[in-house]
């Protein structure tokens, strides 16, 4: 059975798709909750709650959730700060059999950029049109911009054989950048400003950081492993999460890192806060029988809690429109660590998580929005095709 990477994370294939802080952070060493035990009971039942009980929609009040209850998205409702979304399916054109690995967009009503496995970038402009460029030949697996005419594109190649950061005017012509050192694969993107941004990758560790115009590679000291995902609430608050071990590395912008934690067992796959004071990171397991996915929280002081635990699941993606409206995507897995359904949860600030029901997909790859009443989940449906799903006030 072949495997390929979802969201950052390995996972076996499905035969359908062929494509392929310490110190000076200002935190002290603190680890991130263990992996706990196996959440929820089989046959449909919900698993053992945590603090609370209903969810202001009357959906999931605890902590862990079971496969069964929540695979096929009959609980919860339908997330959104504004109020309740309809979630419908969109139709990039030419998109196809090309599975979305990464999406970003200019904000409301501006430009949106999806990346694919197969090395597209698929640009919807403002009025609606849709053109695809192909960028080398490694999946696209992570897209940031500080504006519409300031974009960047990370290239990985599952089998670690390379990577390459590209960078456009929102013209549609993108341009290789000189990085410092080699990476052999890069996946993530973050920047506080135009002349602020960090890349991180494999090579060993990357962080490359772009600073009044030139890049360094800060990632050095960030031996153990890969660099998974990078977020920041400022230029002086950056964290980097490891994919292996789910490592946890923290800055101040001053181009020195130091680890926050480490947790063996799971994969590190996304972080992302609304401010310094609320951060999100979503570990998952490398396959089912590893007990579950879990997001674990953090109001930054380097102390980290678990809100949720779920099994059997992947986690891939977070974003959020702000502290009260937080979204997970993801997917549920089979015996075989198969994703065969689709799992999206939603939070609005309490602790508490609740499944929504999404069409079309299968698995959720990545989450972009532009507001709460302007959200998109990119991922690839039952039949391995790309697939992008918009949720929007009815």
């Amino acid at each position: 059975m072949s495997a390929r990477r979802v969201g950052g994370l390995v996972v076996p294939l499905l035969a359908v798709v062929s494509a392929g802080c310490g110190s000076s952070a200002g935190a002290s060493s603190r680890g991130l909750p263990d992996g706990g035990g196996q959440a929820g009971a089989s046959g449909g039942q919900a698993g053992a709650r945590g603090a609370g009980g209903a969810t202001p929609d009357g959906s999931i009040g605890g902590s862990d959730v079971d496969g069964a209850s929540t695979r096929d998205g009959s609980i919860g409702g339908s997330g959104g700060a504004s109020g309740p979304l309809v979630w419908r399916p969109l139709a990039p054109t030419g998109l196809g059999s090309s599975v979305i690995e990464s999406i970003w967009g200019s904000g409301p009503g501006g430009d949106l950029y999806l990346g694919t496995v197969d090395a597209k970038i698929f640009h919807r402009a403002r009025d609606g049109s849709w053109t695809q460029k192909t960028v080398g030949s490694d999946v696209v697996g992570a897209l940031w911009g500080s504006s519409a005419q300031d974009v960047y594109a990370a290239s990985r190649n599952d089998l670690d054989a390379g990577g390459t950061l590209y960078h456009s005017t929102g013209n549609d012509v993108w341009t290789p950048v000189s990085l410092p050192t080699a990476a052999t694969s890069l996946s993530a993107i973050w920047g506080s400003s135009p002349t602020d941004v960090y890349v991180g990758g494999d090579g060993p560790a990357s962080i490359f950081h772009l600073t009044n115009g030139t890049w360094s590679n800060e990632g050095t000291a960030v031996a153990k492993n890969a660099i998974q995902a990078i977020w920041g609430s400022s230029a002086t608050d950056v964290y980097a999460l490891g994919r292996d071990g789910n490592e946890l590395w923290r800055s101040m912008g001053d181009g020195t890192w130091a680890v926050d934690s480490d947790n063996d067992t799971h994969l590190g796959a996304a972080i992302w806060g609304s401010d310094a004071a609320n951060v999100y990171i979503g570990v998952s397991p490398y396959n089912n029988n590893m007990g579950p996915a879990e997001i674990v929280y953090s109001t930054g002081d380097g102390h980290w809690t678990k809100q949720f635990s779920m099994s059997p699941y992947q986690l891939t993606s977070l974003w959020g429109s702000g502290p009260a409206d937080v979204y997970a995507g993801g997917f549920h897995m089979d015996s075989d660590n198969l994703a065969d359904a689709v799992a999206v949860f939603h939070a609005t600030g309490d602790g508490q998580w609740s499944s929504l029901t999404v069409p079309a997909l299968e698995a959720v790859t990545c989450i972009w929005g532009s507001g709460p009443g302007d959200v998109y989940l990119g991922g690839y449906d039952a039949d391995g095709n790309g697939t992008l799903v918009r949720g929007a006030p009815n």
